[in-house]
């Protein structure tokens, strides 16, 4: 944890990152990290629960279409949770139409509803997909 000064407020910046076996239990070790990120920062039950699920999604797609161990950094300063996923593959997410009767798909549309601000970055590895949550704004979508 890092303690700093803006203005006149503490700015307290934690951060964790991971890499993740390319396996099932990716998604929980993913979780687990924002979870534990998240409870020793003091983000809301819903904040932490909200992270939890956008990055288990950011995860499994990692390791579904990546194909590769999965880089996963959380950062968490005052008033903001940052999450980005990495894996080895150049190809980024495209939103899919909504089909209810899809058994997978969603994922953009999860970002997109659910998250503060959200976007792709490429790297020498593949890409980044992050999101962000501000916790203190409202964190269930009405449209959801």
């Amino acid at each position: 944890m890092v303690r700093g000064r803006e203005g006149n407020q503490t700015v307290v910046t934690l951060q964790k990152s991971a890499t993740l076996l390319a396996n099932l239990s990716a998604p929980a070790t993913g979780r687990r990290l924002v979870r534990d990120a998240c409870q020793a920062a003091q983000v809301s039950a819903e904040g932490c629960a909200m992270a939890e699920l956008l990055t288990s999604e950011l995860v499994t797609n990692a390791v579904i279409h990546g194909r590769s161990d999965v880089r996963l950094t959380v950062t968490i300063t005052a008033g903001l949770v940052r999450v980005e996923v990495g894996d080895d593959s150049a190809r980024l997410p495209v939103a899919r139409p909504e089909d209810p009767e899809a058994l997978s798909g969603r994922g953009v549309t999860l970002l997109q509803k659910c998250s503060t601000n959200w976007g792709t970055s490429e790297d020498h590895y593949g890409k980044t997909v992050w999101f962000e949550l501000e916790p203190t704004q409202p964190i269930i979508p009405s449209d959801l």
